[in-house]
């Protein structure tokens, strides 16, 4: 019998695998490494969490700050600029922009948060039952959504306001209520595709009934499609609370709003543009974190409807 010839030997062991280099590192790591590389949050990522964190803290806080009371009028710095008594200065009445623009993010948040919150729970369960159902119950849920979305949005919010009065309550319902025909359309899409697979109809063939397949099996499958969206919607909630406020129909005063603030920096806008800017970049800030966190999120979620 021949030989084998020891040099042949020694190199067919320490020759390379032949197995491809993505095929090794999604067998280590469970994902293939452009895939692991993206599940990192990213620095503006976290940049965007602390800010919005950061906001939210001084708004919760806003007593305890050392700031000076958002509606004291100094008369003798009326529409003044920055000085030691007024960082950011004041506005044509002499209140301090940097306190009222600090009390005026509890508005904003406090209605965004909330109005998303009723989009999403009247939303999420409206698509639901759109995308479980079938014949009429269907069609009234679909109906009412194209109803909703056929007004302008603006318009819409104007009249119910102008109706029932402007406040934080009226405001934040009327802007959940807007919210409401996205949300259905998120989550029917969804819904109908899982209503065919086979975990759902097993537990129709149990004789499941359709709250509990909704809470049980339904609802955590959807969950974060929802979360996604709604991340996206508070920044438009912000957006829109603050052109309700410009035109003037958002909280009423004295509260301090941003997009009050806007509006009321347009009499000394040309010699002290700060009383607009200033609640404009904090506004554009807050939409753009949203944005960036809502973005981020979605890129998570399709990285994990793709190891499905």
């Amino acid at each position: 019998m021949p030989v084998d010839d020891p040099a042949a030997a020694t190199a067919t062991a320490t020759a390379p695998s032949a197995e491809p280099a993505g095929a090794r590192g999604a067998d280590r790591g469970g994902l293939p490494p452009p895939a692991r590389r993206r599940r990192g949050t990213g620095a503006g990522t976290w940049c965007a969490i602390a800010f919005l964190t950061l906001l939210a803290v001084a708004a919760l806080t806003a007593p305890l700050l050392p700031l000076q009371d958002p509606e004291r009028v100094d008369t003798d710095a009326l529409a003044a600029g920055f000085s030691s008594g007024h960082w950011l200065g004041t506005d044509a009445l002499g209140r301090d922009v940097l306190a009222r623009t600090v009390y005026g993010a509890r508005v904003s948040l406090v209605v965004a948060v909330g109005a998303t919150a009723v989009g999403a729970a009247v939303g999420t369960l409206l698509g639901m039952i759109a995308g479980l159902g079938r014949g009429w119950t269907q069609a009234v849920v679909m109906r009412a959504t194209d109803v909703l979305l056929a007004f302008p949005a603006l318009v819409l919010a104007l009249a119910v306001i102008g109706a029932v009065g402007p406040s934080t309550l009226s405001v934040t319902l009327v802007i959940g209520l807007l919210f409401v025909p996205g949300f259905v359309r998120v989550v029917r899409a969804p819904v109908m595709s899982l209503s065919q697979r086979e975990f759902v109809l097993a537990c129709r063939a149990m004789g499941m009934s359709t709250p509990k397949l909704m809470a049980r099996e339904i609802l955590p499958n959807v969950t974060a499609i929802v979360v996604t969206y709604a991340v996206t919607m508070f920044g438009i909630g912000v957006m829109v609370e603050g052109a309700l406020g410009f035109l003037g129909v958002s909280v009423p005063p004295p509260s301090p709003t941003w997009g009050g603030m806007i509006s009321e920096g347009r009499q000394v806008l040309a010699d002290h543009p700060m009383v607009s800017l200033t609640p404009t970049l904090v506004l554009v800030l807050v939409v753009l974190c949203a944005n960036v966190i809502g973005d981020r999120l979605s890129s998570l979620l399709d990285i994990r409807g793709a190891m499905l």
